[in-house]
């Protein structure tokens, strides 16, 4: 898979004013050689800020070519990284100059924390690299324990500017509350943002000291930033001669906040999300923990935005605009992200991530991204735009009472409702893709989908013979999602075969589809999903197949229970364009969790 230069997802071509954007194209370089194009970025600057994600193998390789290439063509720069702490500078420098064999290694024992987390499979090259050179390896962490003490007493406590702007500190809080899958509280949030203020003051102290030598800063993405990370600690001049780069992997939300962003495919790892709500405090109930915080995120998000935009983006909870569900191109209410700041987009990021799991999250991120690839297949492409996407929230987030919001676009219609931190749904939820399989281009062959397709097809090749006559109930497709955007249906024909009449095996592979389509959200989100799904008697459940049998052919098929109903349709565009949808009948909008809370509440001081 090649590595891609782009700024993309959710918000394309928005630079640092004054710097260039790098934009996507498969004809550039930057898309053919992407380390020639990342030592051309980092060539012209004196200071480069070199971002990463830690654990990503192919990025480190990348960034080790593009600094190879600029040390062949005679660069000399001090080499600063994140992974030493500055009380070991002294210990480095004492096995550098020592004889004898493994340099490197030496100097990273010197230099390493005794309970480091680092893996430095990954760095030792660039330790490498510094001693054949003769290049200053500079320290540029603060040590854990000065972290610590830094959120327990606050930056002055050890010599730090305490003078920080509060705009800039809300920002990295809001940053940290993202990086840790919105599972903080606001204090402690706020006290570990002082200790990333910290690293970001000492890394832009040590920048200075080296400036006029050259400097290539190895550290974390958040540290690059230009809006929350070293730049802002740096003295006028030095920011200008400073270049950020960031390193992100596919399906990242946009890179913002860089000079130039250099996609790469992700580093296989469980889901960090999942590990860290495992170890977060239990709360009754999986939707209700999921409610809480995206309560807290809407919270965050509504107190981000200027005024115009937060009159915007809240409408009331019964408005008739909460039921009206599109996924075409149009226009909506709402706020759309082309009208938000950086701070704006990044906290509807944040919402969705509470809201999503780290697949589903993803998959929400390449069905916007589609649109680039619309603009460039189709004749009229300009009208396709990612920044079209709108966030509308319903009522005022609280405990008590209901709210609900909505994130919406072409082929996007994700809607949710929650009963105070009580309960939360998800329905209807609408995901499509076009082009489901993409013909060319940087992302060529990608599947956003793939899943939806391939499990169904997978239970379908599992059929006796005499099964699959039942489950193909139609030769013909019917042009898209027979539900539509209807905001209430009804159960459809009880079409195609009930697991009922399936094996064990088949069965299984039909609740396997199902829970693709759960998935896609967080896990206690999913499981009430599911839940719902077996209340009704997975027996009861129903697959039917309609279309051609074959891949690359227009294809329908639908699986129904006795409370839910989810369409899949691939009719357009010669069966590469889909459709799906999830529905509940009793569900959507909420309407029989609505139905529980107004009689709860019946009785009680509590009021709608």
């Amino acid at each position: 898979m090649r590595i891609v230069v782009a700024i993309v997802a959710f918000a394309l071509f928005v630079a640092v004013p004054g710097r260039p954007a790098v934009a996507s194209d498969p004809a550039s370089p930057a898309a053919v050689a992407p380390a020639a194009a990342l030592a051309e970025a980092m060539r012209s600057h004196r200071i480069v800020l070199l971002g990463e994600v830690h654990d990503n193998a192919r990025q480190h390789a990348l960034r080790l070519e593009a600094l190879d290439a600029l040390l062949a063509a005679g660069w000399r720069p001090a080499l600063l990284m994140e992974q030493f702490d500055r009380e070991r500078q002294a210990a480095i420098d004492r096995a550098r100059a020592g004889d004898g064999a493994d340099r490197a290694g030496r100097v990273i024992a010197a230099g390493s924390h005794p309970r480091g987390s680092w893996d430095w499979t990954h760095y030792r090259p660039f330790v490498e690299r510094a001693l054949a050179h003769d290049l200053p390896l500079v320290a540029a962490n603060v040590s854990r324990e000065d972290a610590r003490r830094v959120m327990a007493e606050g930056l002055a406590a050890l010599g730090f500017d305490a003078a920080v702007a509060p705009a800039l500190e809300a920002a990295q809080a809001e940053a940290i509350v993202a990086g840790h899958c919105g599972l903080l509280d606001g204090k402690l949030a706020r006290s570990m943002a002082a200790a990333q203020i910290a690293r970001d003051q000492f890394m832009a102290r040590q920048v200075e000291a080296f400036a006029e030598r050259g400097v290539v800063l190895l550290t974390g993405n958040g540290h690059a930033r230009r809006d929350i990370g070293v730049p802002q600690w740096l003295p006028a001049a030095l920011r200008e001669a400073t270049v950020s780069i960031g390193l992100l992997e596919d399906g990242d939300p946009p890179g913002l906040h860089f000079d130039h962003v250099f996609y790469t495919p992700r580093q296989p790892r469980s889901d960090p999300c999942d590990e860290l709500r495992a170890r977060a405090p239990a709360q009754p109930g999986g939707d209700s923990t999921a409610a809480v915080r995206m309560r807290a995120a809407a919270e965050r998000l509504i107190a981000a935005l200027p005024l115009p935009e937060r009159d915007a983006v809240v409408r009331p909870f019964d408005d008739r605009d909460r039921t009206d569900w599109h996924y075409t191109p149009r226009s909506r209410n709402g706020v759309a992200l082309k009208a938000l700041d950086a701070r704006g987009r990044e906290a509807v990021h944040a919402l969705l991530r509470t809201a999503l799991s780290a697949e589903g999250y993803r998959k929400v991120v390449n069905i916007v991204e589609l649109e680039l690839v619309l603009r460039e297949l189709e004749a009229f492409g300009l009208m396709r735009d990612p920044e079209r996407y709108h966030l509308t929230i319903y009522g005022a987030p609280g405990a008590t009472q209901p709210w609900g919001w909505r994130f919406e676009g072409h082929h996007l219609s994700l809607n949710f409702t929650l009963a105070g931190d009580g309960r939360a749904v998800v329905a209807p939820s609408f995901l499509g893709a076009n082009p489901a399989t993409v013909p060319r281009g940087p992302k060529a062959g990608q599947r956003v989908l793939a899943d939806e397709e391939d499990e169904a097809r997978a239970l379908l090749s599992m059929l006796t013979d005499e099964q699959r006559r039942r489950a193909v109930f139609d030769t013909r497709t019917y042009g898209d999602i027979v539900t539509a955007n209807a905001a209430k249906v009804d159960p459809l024909a009880p079409v195609g075969l009930a697991a009922a009449d399936m094996s064990d095996a088949q069965r299984a592979q039909l609740v396997r589809l199902v829970e693709r389509y759960a998935a896609t959200f967080e896990p206690g989100l999913a499981a009430a999903r599911m839940a719902r799904v077996r209340e009704g008697g997975v027996d009861e459940v129903r697959f039917g197949w309609a279309g051609a049998l074959e891949r690359g052919r227009p294809h329908y098929y639908r699986v129904q229970g006795p409370a839910f109903l989810i369409e899949y349709d691939a009719s357009q565009g010669g069966g590469n364009h889909v459709h799906t949808v999830w529905r509940d009948f009793d569900g959507d909008f909420g309407r029989d969790l609505l139905r529980e809370h107004y009689r709860t509440a019946a009785g009680t001081a509590h009021r709608h």
